[in-house]
């Protein structure tokens, strides 16, 4: 019987030391949630959003962003590529809008350690002139899974009369 015990006690010690060996290294540890997500040093400026006619007599928004992303070693702390998405919503009805669709621009493969400084610019889909419009602007720095991107949304007034 006191053998029993020093064997149990032994076992017992082992699995508690192996356990504060491997937690460090993830092994054991609770999924991160978005709130304890590392910070991603990014950056962006609307640089403009201006109205465009089509042939058949809409318009159209074509906005252009800077994009800024530092990109450190770790893999958690860098964007694989950063997304612009863009569309036109109804300004005199707040709420969701599904059925505007969001047109998007990406950006190639962007590697670690480095600094990434990008312009884009998206059009978006064609609307009436005759209805009152807001740009919706959505900036995603796309991570590896399972961390979450990091995703920033702007609204801007878009005013088209005789612009075109």
């Amino acid at each position: 019987m006191h053998r029993h015990r020093r064997w149990i006690a032994l076992v017992g010690t082992i699995a508690v030391g192996l356990s504060c060996l491997l937690l460090p290294y993830g092994a054991g540890a609770s999924p991160m949630s978005a709130a304890e997500t590392p910070n991603l040093v990014t950056a962006y400026r609307v640089l403009s959003w201006a109205c465009q006619g089509t042939p058949s007599g809409q318009v159209r928004a074509r906005v252009t962003v800077r994009m800024k992303v530092v990109n450190y070693d770790h893999l958690r702390d860098w964007a694989q590529r950063m997304k612009v998405k863009a569309r036109l919503v109804p300004s005199d009805s707040p709420g969701l809008s599904y059925h505007r669709d969001w047109r998007e621009v990406v950006s190639g493969l962007l590697i670690q350690n480095r600094t990434h400084t990008r312009d884009m610019t998206v059009v978006t889909a064609p609307a009436s002139p005759n209805a009152a419009w807001n740009v919706q602007i959505k900036l995603v720095w796309d991570r590896v899974a399972p961390i979450p991107d990091v995703v920033k949304q702007v609204t801007k007034p878009f005013i088209c009369a005789g612009t075109f």
